[in-house]
């Protein structure tokens, strides 16, 4: 059975993203992201990216436990806050 919804974590493949997220940290925002560089965009990837882009504004939160979809998601989330740099706001904004 499938996860869909309307947020930004309420379909499959942002699920799966957020996993990866949890596992890779910074590596799976710039994979995220690489759809910046693809001429026909498919959605899978646009998932993941709308996804990652959530994260990244999540990082910019004084409290994400209510926002994040799991407590291992917030706790990653909080891990990788600090290392994330302009540049990938950047790329979150040029992506969406």
């Amino acid at each position: 059975m499938g996860t869909w919804g309307s947020g930004s974590f309420e379909n499959d493949d942002a699920s799966d993203f957020a996993i990866d997220f949890e596992t890779a940290g910074l590596a799976a925002l710039s994979d995220a992201f690489d759809i910046v560089e693809v001429d026909y965009l498919e959605g899978p990837a646009a998932q993941r990216a709308v996804a990652a882009a959530e994260i990244l504004a999540l990082t910019l939160a004084a409290d994400t436990s209510e926002a994040a979809i799991s407590p291992e998601l917030d706790e990653a989330i909080q891990r990788y806050a600090a290392d994330i740099k302009p540049r990938k706001r950047a790329l979150a904004r040029e992506a969406l």
